[in-house]
């Protein structure tokens, strides 16, 4: 046998694991950057909320809260403030001739009432409550960020 096939032989089998056993990586593609960024503003707005009447009439007068509320009780014939109160949701509030103004199991005023007269239940608005405007732009990532 010549040299010649003898060393083909070699090359055709050595090569293919020689270059295979490299340590050569492979090719990553370059690392994406946004663009682009997101900035979110927001700004408290003043409170303007004012004092809602939510209910009214002769007693009994009965109102169930709908959320976590200031409760604000008057007599709208004197024009009299009798209470106030902090109140849970779903809590019961009435206002009674006999047994006076109660939230839940608790007397803000005890009895008797003017029967004669009309009540009023008020929401007050809290130091929470208001209003807030939030601006979303999207604008491009400054060129040193990137």
């Amino acid at each position: 046998m010549s040299r010649l096939p003898l060393m083909t032989l070699t090359c055709v089998i050595a090569l293919p694991l020689w270059g295979g056993c490299g340590s050569q990586q492979p090719e990553q593609p370059p690392a994406r950057y946004s663009t682009t960024q997101r900035v979110v503003e927001d700004r408290t707005l003043p409170p303007r909320v004012q004092p809602t009447l939510i209910k009214q009439g002769s007693p009994p007068l009965v109102y169930i809260s709908e959320g976590d509320a200031i409760l604000r009780f008057s007599d709208l014939d004197s024009g009299a403030d009798l209470a106030s109160a902090n109140v849970a949701a779903r809590q019961v509030v009435s206002i009674d001739a006999q047994r006076g103004i109660k939230v839940g199991e608790t007397t803000l005023v005890p009895g008797p009432l003017r029967g004669e007269h009309r009540y009023g239940i008020w929401v007050e608005p809290g130091p929470q409550q208001g209003s807030s405007i939030r601006t979303t732009t999207v604008q491009p990532v400054p060129q040193e960020s990137r």
